[in-house]
């Protein structure tokens, strides 16, 4: 049936797995810890689960590039006035 509706609105065919990963992806996307996300997906280890969806986590890039900045933070030009730190 499912297929069938797909059809009649112009849908692609999507396969479960597809229903699956998106689901996983959507969950760590919005902040589900990926030990979480493993055992929801029945993966017996965490490292199946990281390589699959890893490259989703942009969270602990955007935590450790926040971190560089606050710990590089530079004095920015402020015109006429010289150089200031921003804090």
């Amino acid at each position: 049936m499912g297929v069938v509706v797909s059809y009649k609105h112009g849908l692609r065919k999507i396969r479960f797995h597809d229903i699956r990963h998106s689901c996983a992806s959507l969950l760590l996307k919005n902040g589900v810890n990926l030990k979480l996300i493993q055992e929801w997906l029945g993966h017996s280890d965490i490292s199946t689960t990281m390589n699959i969806y890893a490259h989703l986590d942009t969270t602990a890039k955007d935590v450790s590039a926040a971190a560089m900045s606050q710990a590089l933070s530079l004095p920015e030009y402020n015109g006429g006035y010289g150089w200031q730190r921003t804090e």
